[in-house]
């Protein structure tokens, strides 16, 4: 990323906040002012210079517009490329580790995120500029266990389920990729969609809404 014009202070930044705050708690991940900066500059920014047509049509919380930018429309193009990049150079090594049992390509592996939607809906929406999603099923597994009677009025708990590729070029960090970050689960954070993407629905298994996107 250095190489690609990404000034050596805003990088160090943007490790630093995604290693100590996209944690836990939607307070440290979503509201913190370094997370505002990085999600109003690196996405909402970019997404207007780059994809004026749909830019925060499919993210349901929008950013204040008095937090100022940590990154250029330019150098989060950097960061979008350098991830894509490192996934297809490094996500084959993981790929090959998983031996015959496994995958035979990136358009085997998949994501999974668990979320409550509002209702059910047939298109792929986020509720931040910043959604995490995972290659193993124990956090959705997780998620899942914690709807109960109490939670039932905040929404439908839903599985969305995606092959990497389909999020890859939208790929803001990378738990793998960033120094000291928790790699207790191999989490993506994606940008939100920028073109209407279908939801397909798989069923309802165990009161649990399970989609997928491509």
């Amino acid at each position: 990323m250095l190489d690609r014009n990404v000034p050596e202070d805003k990088f160090n930044a943007f490790v630093t906040s995604f290693a100590t705050l996209w944690i836990d708690g939607r307070t440290r991940r979503q509201d913190s002012g370094e997370m505002r900066a990085i999600k109003k500059a690196s996405i909402r920014d970019f997404d207007q210079l780059c994809h004026p047509a749909h830019a925060g049509r499919f993210v349901i919380n929008p950013v204040d517009n008095g937090v100022p930018p940590l990154f250029t429309p330019t150098e989060m193009a950097a960061i979008f490329e350098a991830n894509n990049g490192l996934i297809e150079a490094l996500l084959p090594d993981y790929i090959d580790h998983l031996g015959d049992e496994g995958t035979g390509s990136l358009d085997d592996l998949y994501v999974r995120r668990g979320v409550y939607m509002a209702a059910v809906d047939t298109v792929r929406r986020e509720l931040h500029y910043l959604s995490s999603y995972s290659l193993t099923v124990g956090p959705v597994e997780q998620f899942v266990q914690t709807w109960t009677p109490a939670t039932r009025d905040t929404g439908e708990p839903s599985i969305i389920s995606a092959p990497l590729p389909a999020i890859q070029h939208r790929v803001v960090a990378f738990a793998p990729f960033i120094q000291s970050m928790d790699l207790s689960q191999l989490k993506f954070v994606v940008a939100p969609p920028v073109e209407e993407i279908p939801l397909q629905g798989d069923g309802i298994h165990g009161g649990i809404h399970e989609f997928t996107f491509r």
